[in-house]
Formats: C-alpha cells, structure tokens, sequence
C-alpha cells in the first residue's frame, strides 16, 4: 500500500475503528491451500470457539507458504502501525477461523457481540487491531463480520477510558466497567442487553451503527480492539474462511491481571522491561 493509501485507512480507523482494504492481497487460492494443508496435518489442533464456528492457531506460523505472503511482504506490519499510529509492532495471535457450509439443516454458528480487548487485556492499553484476510467471500448469507461504527469511543470498560478518543457517544461512566463475561474467547449476549439497560438510548445508537463488512476474496477488514462486532450464522451454501492477525503496538506491557486464564502465564515471556516478547510474539517488519 502507498503512503497516501495508508494515511487514508488511519483516517478512517480513527473516526470509525474498522476500516476495509480492497483487492489487499491477492490471488488468494494458493493461501486458502496453504491453510487446508495445516488444517489436515494438524486435524486435532482445531477447537469448536462457538457452536458451528470453528478455529486453528498458529496456522500462519506452521506454513512456509503463508508465512512468506503474509509476513515476508511487510503488508501486514505496515497496516497495523498506520491504524495503530506506533513505529513497531508485533504479532499477539494467527488464526485461521471457520464456518461450514449448510449442511442437512445445520449452519456454521453466529458469534455475539464482543470487543477484542475483552480477552487480551493483558496488554496494558487497547492498542491492538484484528486484521482479517478473506479466503472466501463474506456476505451476510455466509456470516460476514457486523461491527457496531464507532464504538471503539463508547469507553464501556475502564482500563480502557481515554484510550480510544474522547467521551463524544460514550456510554455513561455508570456503565464503564461492566464485566464482559469472556467464555471461550467470545461474550455472552448478555453484554449489550445490559448496556442498554444502564443506558435506554444506546439501543437506537446500536440499531443505527450496524454496519456488515462483506469482503471478496483477498479483501482484508481491520478492526480496533474496543469495536464491538459479532456475525450471524452461515446460512449460504459457500463456507467461510477468514486469516486473523491480531497484531499490538510493541510498546505495550504486559499486566498479568488482565489474563483470561491463570494457566496462560506459562506461555507469557516478556522482555526486561515487562513487554511481551520472543518466538511466539515477533516484531512484524
């Protein structure tokens, strides 16, 4: 992407806290194969996250193909510190996530609505972006991404107030630090509800921020850790492939609080100065 692309998208991702990559990288076709290899190398590595939506971690990392194009080409780090606005960064997670196809009446799952910083807020602050390649196309029939605009400003956690711009559309402090209810990497639709219990006029901000982010082939959606978004079933007859790349601003540090599983400290390896660090999290040229 040009300088002028790049500045173009961090305008956008500031005021909205998504922002869409047309044509970002393509053909796609040999990535896709290149992650069905893994996926029938390592069959048991892949977890139901959702019921009917499924995951693999580390894909990227265990393919020499993708590696090369996602990594080698520097499309990847050069997207993450133009919307993150940081010189250095590095990656937290890669995955590759699925839904099936329709199949005998049964449907790849829906995800509810949930915020990235709710189970990687063991970095300091929510600077981090979700950067997603399509494999397939992504429409509201097969469960494309629905982000709600704007609300990585609704400041609804606390550690996360002034971090993300000022208070215009916040939810009300009363609401700040509602517990996000992570189970398995995703919230409970039990969030929003309660929001707008606390707040009866975020319902109509909802209804009017929906936006669906239908993405072709080689299209690549990037995301704010504190938007909100969640997708709808796959209700079409193409499956849905998407590489996630969850990628964070090298200055941050790691707070051992914030962990979603005390188990998780025995993959954390930092640097002296408590930023994460080594082969899991490298810096992204």
């Amino acid at each position: 992407m040009s300088p002028d692309q790049l500045r173009a998208a961090r305008a956008f991702f500031d005021e909205h806290g998504w922002v869409v990559l047309r044509g970002a990288l393509t053909p796609t076709d040999g990535l896709a194969a290149a992650a069905e290899e893994v996926l029938a190398r390592v069959p048991q590595a892949v977890v139901e996250v959702a019921p009917g939506v499924r995951q693999l971690a580390g894909v990227t990392r265990a393919s020499p193909a993708l590696e090369e194009a996602i990594f080698g080409s520097g499309w990847l780090g050069a997207i993450a510190r133009a919307c993150l606005g940081c010189e250095r960064v590095r990656l937290l997670q890669d995955l590759v996530l699925m839904k099936p196809a329709v199949t005998a009446g049964a449907t790849g799952g829906r995800i509810g609505w949930h915020h990235d910083f709710a189970y990687t807020g063991y970095l300091e602050a929510p600077r981090t972006v979700s950067v997603r390649l399509a494999l397939d196309a992504e429409t509201a029939e097969t469960g494309a991404m629905e982000v709600l605009d704007g609300s990585h400003r609704w400041r609804f956690g606390t550690r996360a107030e002034g971090e993300a711009g000022g208070s215009e559309g916040s939810v009300p402090r009363e609401s700040q630090g509602v517990d996000p209810r992570v189970h398995d990497g995703f919230v409970d639709d039990r969030l929003l509800p309660e929001l707008i219990a606390r707040d009866p006029g975020l319902a109509a901000r909802v209804e009017a921020s929906r936006r669906v982010l239908c993405l072709a082939p080689g299209d690549v959606s990037v995301h704010h850790a504190l938007t909100l978004h969640g997708s709808r079933a796959n209700t079409g007859g193409g499956r849905r492939r998407t590489l996630i790349h969850h990628v964070f601003d090298a200055s941050l540090r790691f707070v051992e609080e914030g962990l979603p599983s005390p188990d998780m400290i025995y993959w954390i390896e930092t640097d002296e100065e408590g930023r994460l660090a080594g082969p899991l999290h490298p810096l992204l040229p």
